[in-house]
């Protein structure tokens, strides 16, 4: 990549007006940065109160551990990701700040929701281990989040 095309990729990274596909990239790693604190909120959990989810537990009383651990850990994902969305990939403006988040946090509430309905049917039906649930808890909300935040939340 020539410099020029260096430096028109490091103002695209670094402002929010960019190609689609460079703003679905920006995204991604915003969403990427997001699952590092919610796996990681969640994986200190289960470290610090392992009994609570362990696999020879009743699949529906550790599916339900595991929802309230996740539950638990949307909190900070949730307030990382829409600092970090808010910064460096949407364009603020559609709503007042307060606003925005509110929209941002029901869109994130309900993908999570579908989330945690997947770890629950995963566990539930199928016995899957622990960290099949969580994976597709975030796989399950991935998507609705890009669509609903750049079409309603952030959307001039």
């Amino acid at each position: 990549m020539s410099g020029n095309g260096l430096e028109m990729l490091k103002r695209w990274l670094t402002t929010r007006e960019a190609p689609w596909m460079v703003q679905f990239l920006k995204y991604g790693i915003c969403g990427v940065l997001g699952v590092v604190v919610y796996a990681g909120t969640t994986y200190l959990m289960v470290s610090l109160w392992p009994e609570r989810v362990a696999e020879s537990l009743p699949d529906a009383l550790r599916s339900r551990n595991l929802n309230i651990f996740q539950g638990i850990a949307f909190v900070p994902a949730n307030v990382v990701a829409y600092l970090l969305n808010r910064t460096l990939v949407f364009t603020p403006g559609r709503h007042r700040m307060s606003h925005e988040f509110f929209w941002f946090t029901v869109v994130a509430m309900v993908s999570a929701g579908c989330g945690l309905l997947a770890t629950d049917v995963l566990i539930r039906i199928w016995s899957a281990p622990n960290w099949t649930g969580t994976a597709a808890s975030v796989v399950a909300s991935a998507v609705m989040n890009f669509v609903c935040r750049k079409f309603f939340v952030f959307a001039k």
